[in-house]
C-alpha cells in the first residue's frame, strides 16, 4: 500500500513536470514570434525590446525543450 502511494505521487509529479515543460516551450515559441513583430519597427527602442524578447523567448524555449528531453530520457530509462 505504501509503495502504491509513492508510485501515484511520482506519476502525478512527473505529469506536472511534463505539463510545465510544455507550457514553457509554448510560451517561449509564442514569445519569439511576438518579438519578431517588434524587430521590424523603425524606432530603436522597439527594436531593442524585440531583441530582448527574442532572447527571453529563446531561453524559455530551450529550458522547455531540455526539460522535456530530460523527462523523456529519464522515464524511458526507468521503464526498462
Amino acid at each position: 500500500m505504501e509503495s502504491d502511494k509513492g508510485n501515484v505521487l511520482q506519476t502525478g509529479l512527473s505529469a506536472g513536470i511534463a505539463i510545465l515543460a510544455m507550457v514553457s516551450l509554448l510560451a517561449g515559441g509564442m514569445g519569439m514570434v511576438a518579438s519578431l513583430w517588434f524587430l521590424g519597427y523603425s524606432d530603436l527602442m522597439d527594436v531593442v525590446a524585440g531583441a530582448a524578447g527574442l532572447v527571453a523567448g529563446s531561453v524559455l524555449f530551450a529550458v522547455g525543450l531540455s526539460s522535456l528531453t530530460f523527462f523523456g530520457t529519464r522515464t524511458m530509462g526507468e521503464s526498462r
